[in-house]
């Protein structure tokens, strides 16, 4: 498994996600985002290898798949069980010499009692169970959390960082900065790649906070 092969398999997810009315689902970029974790290991930006990332929302898995290349062990929550559904059956592919597997749960990564903080927010955030009791380990077993965000979504992964990552642990977000931040999480990375692929040039922005 490569990663323009990671690649196709997004835009397979992104067709099938269309079809089934899923429009809340857009994976980030894999060859973007196989550039900036490039990128961030060679800065010291993130934890090295074989370091434990998760992908706060992983729909289709394909994110966790690019970091899984890059020899990281790898987890997903996600609260639709179809794109976990596939997400699974798609890490199964990836059972090859020198990669491991990611895994994926079903569920809500932000725990019950911090839930209530975010009224009125979309539906999505407020249901599912424990994403991290169906996923067998608690948030503090996470070195790298990662997350491909709207900027609708940055208050509800900057509460749940500060709340329930350890100390040292990190969140690599893509595309949309998280700002306002809370006690105890500082920014420790702010950078911009440009890729050039599909005919495209893109901006890979991304931000690197930690627990202090």
């Amino acid at each position: 498994m490569d990663i323009q092969s990671i690649r196709n398999y997004q835009q397979e997810s992104k067709l099938l996600a269309r079809e089934q009315g899923l429009t809340e689902f857009v994976p980030s970029h894999a060859i973007v985002l196989d550039k900036i974790v490039t990128h961030a290991m060679k800065k010291g930006h993130i934890p090295p290898p074989p370091a434990r990332v998760l992908d706060l929302g992983s729909g289709d898995g394909s994110a966790m798949g690019v970091f899984a290349c890059h020899g990281y062990e790898t987890f997903g929550i996600d609260v639709n069980p179809t794109l976990v559904s596939r997400a699974n059956a798609f890490a199964k592919t990836m059972c090859v010499e020198g990669v491991v597997p990611p895994r994926f749960a079903a569920g809500n990564y932000l725990p019950i009692e911090l839930r209530s903080a975010f009224w009125p927010v979309p539906h999505l955030l407020l249901g599912g169970d424990d994403g991290f009791s169906a996923l067998g380990m608690p948030a503090q077993a996470i070195d790298l959390f990662y997350a491909f965000i709207r900027i609708s979504q940055s208050a509800s992964l900057k509460r749940f960082f500060s709340s329930c990552a350890r100390k040292g642990a990190k969140l690599l977000s893509y595309t949309n900065p998280i700002t306002s931040l809370d006690f105890g999480v500082e920014v420790c990375a702010f950078d911009e790649i440009l890729v050039e692929c599909e005919r495209i040039a893109f901006r890979g922005i991304y931000q690197v906070l930690e627990k202090k």
